[in-house]
């Protein structure tokens, strides 16, 4: 091994724009999808960014001496000392994906040999020059973390990481009233990157511009419901709880039906009115005052109309998800998306995805 910082061609090379000037504009959107997941990737402090801040056309490799790892949210921190091409000592800044993520994946934090040789392989940033977002990580004994959600190895036939983990439970028993887990990172992007936003004119001359969101404030409706961290359903007689671990937000659904709507103060989750159609839980909500429908940006007004079905599949395993949103001022035609989730015996957690916002 040797002490330094070569260059190869990615094979992950993804487009980052999108066609905002288009009347669709396919989840250009809906970064908020993968919004959610850019959080649980890296971060540079004090700014979060998302992956157009990394030369993702190339991976740079590192070696050189692992300094410390710092395992906490909103992403775990490396530092490795190596030597830059003219032999000067150089400190690597190296970030990784949400610890979530990462531990989904089979990897925890006490699996890297501080103070020991390894190899990096990631995507080097575009605005700090010794800064990293860490794709491989090759430890002394010859075994292979694969660190970037759904990513392949790259030296060993001797590794742990890439994809999630995961054992789908066998009880039906429970129906709703449970712990929900997105099967994979994978399922997830793909489901989002299904979804086509249909623009009026008004909405895309309001456009805003999503540099000016501050990922680190929680989404309202329908944008905080777009993310891979668990959900968890929990019967409280004439409402429901919806506790989602993404910044542990918190949906009451009524199920009483006796509200009068129009006098109910909107807020960003907005007012949540359920009914039972079989198994089905079909939750209709209105009085949504959060103004955009993702995090790029895209507006949406207050008369936003948003159903969502929630349908546990008959071996109890899956809970098929479908969103409707309805917005005239805003869409052409209703957005809708569906996804689902599974069982895997998680237990839910409240995710501080940004520790030191507050």
């Amino acid at each position: 091994m040797f002490d330094g910082v070569s260059t190869v061609q990615s094979e992950f090379n993804e487009p980052v724009e999108s066609s905002r000037g288009m009347i669709v504009d396919r989840i250009a959107l809906f970064k908020s999808a993968v919004g959610l997941i850019i959080l649980l990737l890296p971060v540079f402090s004090p700014a979060h960014h998302s992956r157009v801040d990394f030369d993702t056309s190339s991976v740079i490799e590192v070696e050189g001496e692992l300094l410390n790892v710092t395992w906490r949210n909103p992403h775990p921190t490396f530092r490795v000392r190596a030597s830059n091409p003219r032999g000067e000592e150089q400190l690597w800044e190296i970030e990784a994906s949400g610890i979530y993520v990462l531990e989904r994946s089979g990897i925890s934090g006490n699996e890297f040999p501080i103070g020991e040789h390894v190899r990096v392989a990631g995507w080097q940033s575009r605005i700090n020059p010794s800064g990293l977002y860490i794709t491989n990580m090759l430890l002394p004994n010859g075994a292979e973390l694969v660190l970037r959600p759904g990513g392949d190895r790259r030296w060993s036939d001797v590794y742990s990481g890439g994809d999630w983990i995961y054992h789908a439970a066998n009880d039906d028993s429970r129906g709703l009233f449970r712990v929900w887990s997105t099967e994979s990172y994978d399922v997830f992007i793909q489901a989002s990157l299904g979804i086509e936003v249909q623009l009026t004119e008004e909405a895309r001359a309001t456009m805003a511009d999503s540099a000016a969101l501050d990922p680190c404030v929680p989404q309202g409706m329908p944008a905080i419901m777009v993310n891979p961290l668990p959900i968890e359903f929990v019967d409280r007689g004439d409402h429901i709880d919806l506790q989602l671990a993404t910044f542990g937000v918190f949906r009451s659904i009524d199920m009483t039906d006796n509200a009068n709507v129009d006098s109910v103060p909107a807020t960003k989750q907005g007012y949540s009115s359920g009914r039972w159609v079989g198994d089905t839980l079909e939750v209709n909500t209105t009085r949504v005052s959060w103004p955009y429908f993702d995090d790029a940006g895209t507006p949406q007004t207050e008369t936003v109309h948003i159903l969502e079905t929630f349908t546990p599949s008959d071996d109890g395993i899956r809970l098929d998800y479908t969103m409707i949103v309805s917005d005239a001022a805003s869409f052409i035609e209703p957005v809708t998306l569906s996804w689902y989730w599974i069982d895997i015996g998680e237990q839910m957690f409240l995710d501080d995805t940004c520790p030191d916002a507050n």
